[in-house]
């Protein structure tokens, strides 16, 4: 007989969504951002408040949305790891070998 091994998929995680890209801890975010943003409306000028509620709008579908950088995380994580990292340690910087690797990356999609 000739058999080929089978794959099994030893764990499978799938986020809970909403709609097609809509995660429900999204939803959530946006809902605690805009709760945030009315208990603190009381500080703002009464002619500014409608500004400051579509700047908060505004900031929380940013902080929710994914990140340029990093596409497997979302904005709002990107900054909270950008403001965790370790300053104090030293990364060298190797120029060529990443031009090397974006050639090589780059012949790769040619073929």
């Amino acid at each position: 007989m000739n058999e080929k091994p089978s794959r099994v998929v030893k764990e499978l995680e799938s986020k809970p969504t909403v709609t097609g890209k809509l995660w429900v801890t999204d939803v959530f975010f946006v809902i605690f951002y805009m709760a945030l943003a009315f208990a603190l409306m009381g500080a703002v000028h009464s002619m500014l408040k409608p500004f400051y509620l579509l700047f908060s709008l505004g900031m929380s579908i940013f902080l929710t949305a994914r990140s340029t950088v990093n596409r497997r995380r979302r904005n709002y994580e990107s900054l909270f790891l950008l403001i965790k990292r370790d300053t104090a340690v030293y990364h060298s910087l190797c120029i060529e070998e990443e031009r090397r690797k974006l050639q090589e990356d780059e012949a790769y999609l040619e073929e």
